[in-house]
Order: C-alpha cells, then structure tokens, then sequence
C-alpha cells in the first residue's frame, strides 16, 4: 500500500470542542505506514477532528512525511517528544494536549476504516452519559508484502475479554473524561500499558461502554509490530502480564471470579512462555515460566505436561 496527498489541499477542520475528535497517535520509524495512517484520517467524512502525532525519537524519514502533511492540512500538529521515552509517555502527552471531547488512539501503522469518525461522533451524541465506544475491528495480516483480512472482531470493555483475549486496545474511543477519572496509562509497561489501563476502566464504577457493529478500526499485524505473526514474538511481552496480574490480585475491585480468570491466564501464559522458550533452546528462559507458573499453581508442571499430550492426542480435523 501507498500514501498520497491527494485532496488534503487546505483541509482545516471546524474548532468546535463539543464534537471535536481528538486523535492521537504515537509514532516511532514508521516511514513506510504512517502516511497510510495519516491518509485513513483525512478521508474521512467527518471534519471535525485534530491529529496529534507524537514522534518518540524517529531516525528514519518518519518526521518528514508528517510534515509532508502537515504543510496541507492544518488539523495535524507534531510534537517531537524526549527521545524514545516509549509509547505509552507519549500517548499521555498527546492525551494531556487533546482539546476535544472525545479521543480515539490510532497506531501509526494502523489505519481507520471509511465513515469510522462520523459513526463515532453520531454515536456520543446520541448518548452523552456514554464513555466508551467499542466498535468492530478488522485484523488485517501483512505478511511478505501481501496483505489479506485475517478476521473481524468485536470490541468490548469485559473484564474477561480484556484478560483472557487479544483487547485490540488502541480501538476503542473514549471521552476525555474516562482518562480524568482512572488516570494515566502506566508508563513502566513496554507493552501491556494501554491493555492494564482498560483493565482499570473495566473495573471503575460508573463507565458507562457500549459496542457497535460498525467497523471502525483497521489493526494491521505485519513483522515490525507488537504483534508481528510470529508466535516467538510472546516472549517479549509475557513476562509483562506477571506484575500486571499480581497487582489486579491485590485489588479490592476483583472478586473471586475475575481472581479465577487471572490464576487462568497466568497458566497459560506461563504454559506459552515455557513451550516457546523450549523450542528456541533457550532453557534459562523455559526455566524462569516453570518456576513462574507454580507461584499460582504448585502442581503447574503436571497440569503443563497434562495440557501438551491432550493437544498432541486431539484429533485432527481434515
């Protein structure tokens, strides 16, 4: 895919706070797909919205496509934060500088699907007791320069959705208000910020959410990302879940319920961690999610084991 500037010639977006959009995006080295993201913004049919881009300390051209942009369009502002601080600082910055109502985060390499902005804005305005909206999601696999629709999710602000599922979490939109009230996105996670700070949100009384059926979001897994299709790619963000977990287990907000569905998730993650970390050899690591795995469950190895013969004995559909 490109990126063209194709009818972003003088855009300015009307200033009017009640029904602007404040878009947010952080955004590290992505040359090559942040144009595409931007574009996403700007087709769309709703104008009244701001982008703020906070690059984290680009090397490559990233900072010059934005101003690329920039030079038409005058509704996207570039911040140049502190050098690689990570994402999640620079998501709070752009958040903290956000003028509209309502906020939607968009990753620099993931794109907004057509008419998602005006559905949004039409959707809070119908509801202004609403907080969260959580639309549809098409997950779109970019492998080897071929891109195709992997599947389409719905979004949701459960407890166990957000626990034991793959949250899509920059999806979702919010009103500023949300972030007044929880606080800001954890900055000591690399990975797991924005997905701990749902959690908190699903757990505060008085959210009110929703879910849409509209298709708002496009989440594109490609190698350079997070959740590049690459199952080893595990290893850098599990061991995040492990004081994620702990912390929820001390709150006073999970019942034993939701206590139950986190045990659930550090098996799994620690059963994942285990098994991946053997097939790369890497036996310190296969070690360290074993001994991970018995501080919630003592008999963890024998229910590990159990669980692989049970996947290598079921049969296989053709």
């Amino acid at each position: 895919m490109s990126f063209s500037l194709r009818g972003t010639l003088k855009y300015s977006p009307r200033r009017d706070v009640l029904k602007l959009i404040s878009i947010v995006m952080p955004v590290l080295n992505r040359e090559k797909l942040v144009g595409e993201a931007i574009s996403s913004v700007i087709a769309q049919d709703y104008h009244d919205w701001e982008l703020i881009v906070v690059d984290n300390g680009s090397t490559d051209g990233t900072v010059k496509v934005v101003k690329e942009f920039m030079r038409d369009c005058e509704g996207i502002s570039l911040h140049i934060y502190s050098e690689k601080r990570g994402e999640y600082p620079a998501t709070n910055y752009g958040i903290r500088r956000a003028r509209g109502e309502i906020i939607g985060i968009l990753h620099s390499d993931d794109m907004y699907a057509e008419g998602a902005l005006r559905h949004v804005a039409e959707k809070f305005s119908e509801n202004h007791e609403l907080d969260v909206l959580c639309p549809r999601v098409i997950v779109m696999l970019d492998s080897g320069g071929v891109t195709r629709i992997e599947r389409v999710v719905q979004t949701d602000l459960k407890f166990e959705s957000l626990i034991i599922g793959k949250p899509l979490e920059p999806a979702r939109f919010f009103r500023k208000r949300v972030y007044e009230i929880i606080g800001p996105i954890d900055e000591n996670y690399k990975y797991s910020g924005f997905r701990e700070w749902w959690i908190r949100a699903s757990l505060k009384p008085g959210i009110k959410w929703r879910q849409t059926s509209q298709i708002c979001y496009i989440y594109r897994r490609h190698a350079g990302s997070a959740t590049a299709p690459n199952k080893f790619n595990a290893l850098r963000y599990l061991p995040e879940h492990y004081p994620l977990i702990t912390k929820l287990l001390k709150s006073q907000s999970v019942d034993e319920a939701k206590k139950k569905l986190l045990k659930h998730r550090w098996f799994n993650d620690s059963y994942s961690g285990f098994f991946i970390s053997l097939s790369l050899g890497r036996i310190r690591s296969a070690i360290w999610f074993a001994a991970m795995g018995t501080r919630v469950e003592p008999l963890w190895a024998v229910k590990a084991i159990k669980k692989k013969i049970s996947g290598w004995l079921r049969p296989i559909s053709i």
